[in-house]
């Protein structure tokens, strides 16, 4: 995408984006190209783990379990 708007030219030129079955509304964030492109990359691998069945592994319910620990302790620092 070689034409970038920002902000609040973001949320007025697009207004509402969808993508797939969701349904992206303002407001927008704008972060580093470099971190979007690293995240695209995570998610496709999380779908190409999930495709190779990594659901089924027997750690993966341990792993859920940290990642939503360490969410839970991240939040209750953000309202401390």
């Amino acid at each position: 995408m070689d034409n970038y708007m920002y902000g609040k030219e973001v949320a007025e030129g697009l207004g509402s984006v969808t993508a797939g079955d969701e349904d992206y509304t303002s407001p927008f964030t704008t972060i580093p190209t470099a971190l979007y492109e690293s995240l695209l990359e995570d998610a496709a691998w999380l779908r190409a783990l999930e495709d190779a069945g990594v659901d089924n592994w027997c750690g993966y319910d341990f792993a859920r379990e940290l990642f939503n620990e360490a969410n839970e302790e991240e939040g209750e620092e953000e309202n401390a």
